[in-house]
């Protein structure tokens, strides 16, 4: 997902606080007042960072690369929805889960929320995280950052 709450993140471009860019963290509240998130640095400082500072971070699938898989917005287990398919076009804005990459094809295998399995490649799916109830996406940094994805 995404930066969603408890999700892990790496700190980017801060120029104040230049010290904790590269800075590995998890993301514990969004603050719509100030337009920040809460983040517990992994040396277990507080810091509040504006979502545009922060990166997500997917554990990688074992010898299979970011770009192969669809980029590091894609992992086992994320909530996606498909998109652009033109053979079957009626699985087009179906939401599903991934389930595992076959990279031999370039596909992940996905489970649809009708219960049904099919694969897809990475181009045509989009990771969707739930929206933090009375903050738009734009406050917590677009569609990608959520809390509770």
């Amino acid at each position: 997902t995404m930066l969603a709450r408890g999700a892990r993140c790496e700190i980017r471009g801060l120029v104040a606080a230049a010290q904790h860019n590269a800075t590995r963290c998890t993301l514990t509240e969004f603050h719509k007042a100030i337009g920040r998130w809460e983040v517990q640095l992994d040396g277990g400082a507080a810091l509040r960072v504006k979502p545009a500072n922060l990166i997500a971070i997917v554990a990688p699938i074992q010898g299979v690369s970011d770009e192969e898989a669809g980029g590091t917005m894609l992992a086992r287990g994320a909530r996606c929805e498909i998109r652009g398919l033109v053979a079957a076009a009626q699985h087009n804005a179906t939401r599903c889960t991934l389930t595992e990459f076959h990279k031999a094809i370039g596909r992940w295998e996905v489970q649809l929320d009708g219960g049904a399995a099919l694969r897809v490649k990475p181009a045509n799916l989009i990771a969707i995280v739930a929206p933090i109830q009375g903050v738009s996406d734009e406050e917590a940094g677009g569609t990608m950052l959520a809390r509770g994805a």
